[in-house]
């Protein structure tokens, strides 16, 4: 599986988790290492873009990593069924972070889910502190990215 992932040049390649473990994220809570990849390009760019409403200025630095994951990897299908009833609020729920937090204390490797913003493709949230980790996921390919000047304030 090919996933990607947009970050600043100094954290592209930075597959930690850290950046979640001091934030938080719709699935994680605060204290949790995840990395959270698209399924497409196009989904991370929209990922990416939809959390700017709070930055004023957009980075010049910004790359696009593409991952590999191994097609071995133990990653979790979770159907939209069984998500909790406020999945897709703006505002993160306990229930909601509760979700990665807990399968990844179990020690899961990976989440398949779908996207907030495009519910028929998916995000897939990955353990880095999983024991196979770093011999399942790998960085194949790192660009700059372009964006439109028409997505700028």
């Amino acid at each position: 599986m090919i996933v990607f992932r947009i970050a600043r040049e100094e954290y592209i390649r930075d597959l930690s988790g850290y950046g979640a473990y001091l934030y938080g994220g719709r699935w994680s809570q605060k204290g949790t290492f995840a990395l959270y990849t698209s399924a497409y390009q196009s989904l991370a760019y929209l990922e990416y873009l939809v959390h700017q409403h709070e930055r004023p200025l957009w980075p010049d630095d910004l790359c696009i990593s593409e991952i590999e994951i191994k097609d071995r990897a133990p990653i979790i299908d979770y159907p939209i069924k069984d998500l909790p009833s406020k999945w897709k609020e703006a505002a993160y729920t306990a229930e909601n972070q509760n979700l990665i937090t807990s399968l990844f204390q179990n020690s899961c490797f990976g989440v398949k889910l779908p996207s907030a913003i495009l519910p028929s493709e998916f995000n897939v949230v990955l353990n880095p502190k999983h024991e196979d980790f770093h011999s399942l996921v790998k960085i194949k390919d790192v660009q700059p990215v372009d964006l439109d000047k028409r997505f700028q304030p």
